[in-house]
């Protein structure tokens, strides 16, 4: 059940997009959204329109945000009527560059060697961006894991770096935070 001011987010692929005209003349979209379990119909009118029409084509895979509001317009005063507002849409091959904060990557302490640091400084010179990249470094001792976290003074931009740190076989896992 919807609950006003719930925030929603979502993401999908636009399966239909159509461009209308209201009588007095303003533009304004329908547009369908499919995830894998399901369909939703947006309908954005005025400012909404305008500000996001350009993500509104067949083909698109969007993330969006919104939050459930009541609407300013309801006809029956008996009742409270909610509606969908979105608030935030982009690509979705942008998310990782606008939500990601840090992308921590768990190595074995036998695996890092010379040529592993020099290979890891170049991927981190290659990729500057805006993300914190964190180095989980694990070992056993009496067979209890032991890690230590270690924070690279440079930051990274998560889309090019994450293709670069899955192929180095020593890495164990990389998370996305």
């Amino acid at each position: 059940t919807l609950q006003k001011r719930a925030e929603i987010k979502f993401v999908g692929i636009v399966v239909e997009a159509t461009q209308l005209t209201t009588k007095n003349g303003t533009p304004y979209g329908r547009f369908i959204i499919e995830d894998y379990d399901d369909t939703f119909e947006f309908t954005l009118f005025s400012k909404d329109y305008s500000k996001f029409k350009d993500y509104l084509l067949k083909g698109n895979f969007v993330c969006g945000k919104g939050i459930v509001k009541e609407k300013n317009w309801n006809n029956d005063s008996d009742t409270i009527a909610l509606e969908f507002k979105l608030t935030e849409m982009m690509m979705l091959d942008e998310v990782l560059d606008n939500f990601v904060k840090s992308i921590v990557f768990h190595i074995k302490l036998d695996d890092i060697d010379d040529a592993f640091c020099e290979k890891m400084e170049k991927i981190i010179k290659k990729n500057k961006g805006k993300v914190q990249l964190i180095t989980s470094v694990e070992d056993y001792v009496d067979d209890e894991k032991i890690s230590i976290q270690m924070i690279a003074e440079k930051r990274v931009n998560p889309s090019t770096i994450l293709k670069e740190l899955k192929n180095i076989d020593k890495i164990l896992g990389i998370e996305i935070r």
